[in-house]
């Protein structure tokens, strides 16, 4: 009983915004008694099936196969920059940002040790990349999988919100490859990927299926029991690697916002900070600074009926401070775990470069409203 106390504890203090996430729910609810009924379990079915199928691709090596590839291929370090960031935008708008960057910052950290090349730069812009790519699909992300449900978007409309995003995301990383040299590069021991073909034929369909779901195309209860079919045939180990921290904080943030919204006097204060458009965008862009965009998007959303704005500053939120996105925090620990030096450095380019995209983002999209 002892040790499963200090799991459950270790489990929490690992965990900063479950946890923040969990003090909220319980103090919330001593002002206002709780009910099932404000937990979204479209979004929290809908991130659960999405988060399990991204552990079958990581499982399979979809990903690295495809790095490993465009790699090999690339005969410079800006042709290299080019191609891992082409990859990571792409792969990240299916695979999320928390797994891209889990997958390709080490990768080129292990690059980098092989080509004496500091990953700095390119680690921070691996990160925006992941961040911005992510945001441009209704499954690329949870932030985007509670916005589809939540203000029940079309198709269409999302693509109208996403669209001069991506154009200009696109534009901007880009140029950002012109700060790396054309010299030539040499790749000696990067290891073959082998990708398990087979499952695919199933998961891939599966996906699609998830995907309609998403938009309340097919029924949502069909995904989940496709899914956990599909993984206790495939592997069942693979529910231990699902991130259920995320799930329960989805959990308890709806439930302390389901509370926050029968305070009277919280609720006339949000909604004064939420009343037009252009308020909504600005006040989520500057909470995203401080408490990372999925709570942000929680907490405004159910005093606003504003969805461009929150679209827009929900996803360009997730640039900007280290905490403005949990993609944010791995990259960090990804590098000084993988690099070990140059910690400082890193934390004053990570800043700036995002800094740099937060604004001109920023900038862009106000005059989006």
């Amino acid at each position: 009983m002892k040790n499963i106390a200090l799991n459950i504890r270790d489990f929490f203090l690992d965990d900063k915004l479950l946890l923040a996430a969990t003090i909220a729910a319980i103090v919330t609810s001593f002002f206002n008694r709780p009910h099932l009924s404000y937990v979204n379990f479209h979004v929290i079915v809908s991130v659960f099936c999405i988060m399990t199928l991204v552990q079958v691709y990581q499982r399979l090596h979809v990903l690295d196969y495809f790095a490993r590839e465009l790699i090999i291929k690339s005969h410079s370090k800006r042709a290299l920059m080019q191609m891992l960031l082409a990859l990571t935008f792409v792969g990240a708008m299916f695979l999320t940002n928390d797994m891209t960057v889990l997958t390709f910052v080490p990768l080129f950290i292990l690059i980098a040790r092989q080509l004496d090349f500091s990953p700095i730069l390119p680690v921070t812009l691996i990160t925006i990349s992941a961040n911005l790519g992510s945001s441009l699909t209704p499954f690329g992300s949870p932030h985007n999988i509670f916005l589809v449900s939540f203000y029940h978007m079309t198709i269409r409309h999302f693509f109208e919100y996403s669209i001069p995003v991506l154009i200009v995301s696109i534009i901007m990383l880009t140029a950002t490859t012109f700060l790396f040299p054309k010299e030539p590069i040499k790749l000696h021991g990067l290891h073959p990927v082998e990708v398990e073909k087979g499952p695919l034929w199933y998961f891939v369909p599966l996906t699609v299926v998830v995907f309609l779901a998403v938009f309340s195309l097919i029924p949502l209860w069909v995904t989940p029991i496709l899914v956990i079919i599909a993984i206790l045939v495939f592997d069942p180990k693979l529910f231990k690697t699902v991130d259920y921290g995320l799930l329960l904080t989805f959990f308890c943030f709806f439930i302390a916002v389901g509370n926050l919204s029968h305070i009277p006097t919280i609720a006339t204060f949000m909604r004064s900070l939420v009343g037009t458009a252009k308020q909504t965008y600005l006040t989520g862009l500057i909470s995203c600074q401080l408490i990372a965009n999925v709570p942000t998007e929680i907490l405004l959303s159910s005093f606003t009926n504003h969805s461009h704005a929150m679209f827009l500053a929900i996803n360009i939120g997730g640039v900007g401070t280290m905490f403005a996105s949990l993609a944010n925090l791995i990259a960090y620990k990804r590098f000084k775990k993988g690099w070990g030096k140059d910690i400082g450095k890193f934390l004053v380019v990570f800043t700036g470069m995002n800094f740099l995209f937060l604004i001109i983002l920023g900038t862009f999209g106000y005059f989006l409203i």
